[in-house]
């Protein structure tokens, strides 16, 4: 063999960071003011079920932000995203940063996997996949029968962070005017087995370029009762097939929209 002969360099493993910092940094959220937004939005039960979830984090960077961390299906944490923002309005700020920089991670081999990735769990068949981890978060609420999910970006809509969703139902909702771009990677996904539905819904409502369900989110929320049906049903999955069987109702007549 020539010794001029090219070698490829050896594929780098992806690093991590340590578990313990996501638990450090859930220990406290006075200076959070994304989470001051939620408590401005839904009762404490609520948010602390959120954090909880989604393992949301609180750094002091910016003079207070929450981490976004990004954990894989195996537990691993990739990253965490740091974000400030207006703790009224819920809209992001230009403090943004990842916690491998803060904390000069060495030689830090980064590869990113979708937002809420870890909920991701056997039983699960159907996800939704949006831009914001806001929106996601915010969709836990509203949509609890459906596992929400985030890319962080719109190129983050790829085959590579989509793969550990492969063989399952996935519906897209991508920002408005971004319908195009990931219906493309939608396609050349399915082609190669997956099942990824991209919704025109953004496309289809009056809205700014850029907006995304939040900016809607009244209009395809839940009820109450819903919202209560759906946590019974997380006990026993067995409830969804008796009011789809026998098409029951709430005590108000409505008709219960469960997991699909």
């Amino acid at each position: 063999m020539s010794s001029l002969e090219f070698k490829p360099p050896p594929i780098k493993k992806p690093s991590f960071i340590e578990a313990e910092m996501v638990t450090k940094s859930m220990s406290s959220h006075t200076i959070n003011p994304f989470i001051k937004f939620l408590k401005l939005n839904f009762d404490d039960k609520t948010v602390d079920w959120l954090i909880e979830r989604y393992r949301l984090g609180t750094s002091k960077k910016f003079g207070g932000s929450v981490v976004f961390w990004q954990i894989d299906t195996y537990g691993k944490v990739r990253t965490g995203k740091v974000m400030n923002y207006n703790s009224e309005t819920g809209k992001r700020s230009n403090g943004i940063t990842w916690v491998h920089r803060l904390i000069n991670a060495p030689d830090f081999e980064l590869r990113q996997c979708l937002f809420g990735l870890h909920l991701v769990t056997k039983g699960v068949t159907k996800v939704a996949v949006v831009e914001s981890e806001k929106t996601a978060v915010l969709f836990s609420v509203n949509r609890p029968d459906i596992v929400w999910l985030a890319t962080g970006s719109l190129s983050n809509f790829s085959k590579k962070l989509l793969e550990p969703l492969k063989g399952l139902v996935v519906k897209a909702f991508p920002d408005k005017g971004c319908y195009d771009k990931w219906l493309e990677v939608a396609n050349a996904c399915n082609k190669d087995g997956f099942n990824i539905q991209v919704s025109r819904i953004m496309e289809e409502t009056e809205a700014d370029k850029g907006a995304d369900l939040a900016d809607i989110k009244d209009t395809v929320s839940y009820t109450d009762e819903e919202v209560k049906f759906h946590k019974l049903i997380e006990i026993n999955p067995t409830l969804n097939t008796l009011v789809k069987t026998f098409d029951l109702h709430d005590k108000y007549g409505k008709k219960l929209r469960g997991h699909k």
